[in-house]
């Protein structure tokens, strides 16, 4: 069976081969939903999937770095930010050196 792996609006999912979504993880607060989405992300070196939310200051919604981990199907906050680029690109030695 083929899935790539992906993240959405809500969080972390596989898209299938008939092309339906099946989320691994919805890890938003419901209070952040309105106000931000997830972005971007990758995989790290050991297959657990990283991706950021947007940064919204105006509704205090702070953007949050995540990380899924399908050995252990946990999907838990790794910065609580205020994640923006700049702290990345910083830190990127850690997360993936």
């Amino acid at each position: 069976m083929l899935q790539l792996a992906c993240v959405t609006k809500h969080g972390f999912a596989l898209i299938e081969e008939n092309s339906t979504l099946h989320y691994l993880a919805r890890p938003l607060p419901p209070r952040f939903q309105p106000h931000t989405r997830f972005n971007d992300g990758a995989c790290d070196p050991h297959g657990r999937f990283v991706a950021g939310t947007l940064y919204n200051k105006a509704r205090d919604v702070p953007g949050e770095l995540y990380i899924y981990d399908p050995v252990r199907d946990v999907c838990e906050v790794l910065d609580p930010g205020p994640f923006t680029v700049l702290r990345v690109r910083g830190e990127s030695s850690v997360l993936f050196g």
